[in-house]
């Protein structure tokens, strides 16, 4: 897709959505440079278009995949790979995760640290700060993780406040931070304030994103970490409500990334809610299909598992 074509497509879907030059361009370019690129007239920064669909409720990847320069290439190969580590690191398995997940991390954020270019756009600085938050979170360095999140948040939020969540135009970075920081919630069990965030960014997806998959896939996390966070509050109806909308929205998305983690919980919640038959039907069928991968999130499942349809026969 040509360049003057992706700022048309932006012009088009901007007043789709009702939105001005000004509403749309803030905070990460003025009016005047939003202008120049629905016009055609000057070549945006990849980061800077991602930031504009994202804002509009489109996946920036369906419309830029085929716009990576080499440099951009590895860059997005670093990212992609700093991502993955940080998403299935385990908490509750810090050992493991100082072992074999740490040190690359750090190497992969000071990589990107270096590239000057790279650190001087707002949306790249946002995700920097969203892996050391991470990564904290990971080593329980919860002072840290809360601090990261807040500098992360204010890089495209000047004045946030939980309550008005639902309303903000939120990049994907932002989605991230509040997830960590209803995670960190939940591990100071102020269960309350973690349930909160998770339904206001369930209704800011809702106002906010057009796009059905991305929707759905959005919504299947959320609920996912819903659905955590009420198990561990003992919250056990509301657990299986959460689990239900998520593996719905999964199958929406076609999008299996927390699906077998959904069914685990829920199947959790069946058994303290005394449906111990339907327990164990749902904990056999997950025992085999965790089996199938050999990762160590994986099998880490499969023991809970069997230990617990022991536990049960």
């Amino acid at each position: 897709m040509p360049n003057y074509e992706v700022g048309s497509l932006l012009k088009k879907l901007r007043k789709q959505k009702g939105l001005s030059q000004e509403e749309l361009a803030f905070p990460i370019i003025d009016r005047a440079t939003l202008s120049k690129i629905e016009s055609g007239k000057t070549l945006p920064h990849r980061k800077t278009l991602e930031f504009l669909f994202d804002k509009l409720g489109f996946d920036a990847d369906e419309y830029l995949r085929h716009f990576l320069t080499t440099e951009e290439a590895e860059t997005k190969r670093l990212q992609s790979e700093l991502h993955y580590i940080l998403r299935i690191g385990m908490r509750s398995d810090t050992e493991r995760y100082k072992k074999e997940c740490s040190s690359k991390v750090l190497e992969l954020i000071s990589c990107l640290e270096s590239d000057e270019e790279y650190v001087s756009h707002p949306l790249n600085l946002q995700f920097l700060l969203m892996a050391r938050a991470f990564h904290s979170f990971n080593l329980y360095e919860d002072e840290k993780a809360l601090a990261y999140i807040k500098q992360g948040l204010g890089i495209t939020i000047v004045d946030f406040n939980e309550s008005d969540i639902a309303n903000y135009y939120l990049t994907r970075h932002d989605r991230n931070l509040l997830i960590r920081l209803a995670g960190l919630y939940s591990g100071m069990k102020r269960y309350d304030e973690a349930i909160n965030i998770y339904h206001k960014l369930k209704e800011n997806t809702d106002i906010m994103c057009v796009d059905i998959k991305l929707h759905a896939r959005r919504v299947s996390v959320v609920m996912y970490n819903l659905a955590d966070t009420c198990m561990e509050a003992e919250r056990h109806p509301e657990t299986l409500e959460a689990c239900e909308e998520g593996i719905k929205a999964c199958y929406a998305a076609g999008d299996f990334f927390v699906f077998k983690e959904l069914h685990w919980l829920k199947a959790q919640a069946l058994l303290h809610l005394g449906e111990k038959e339907e327990f164990l039907l749902l904990a056999e069928k997950l025992y085999y299909a965790f089996d199938l991968h050999e990762d160590a999130r994986s099998k880490k499942y499969v023991e809970t598992i069997k230990r617990c349809i022991d536990d049960i026969k």
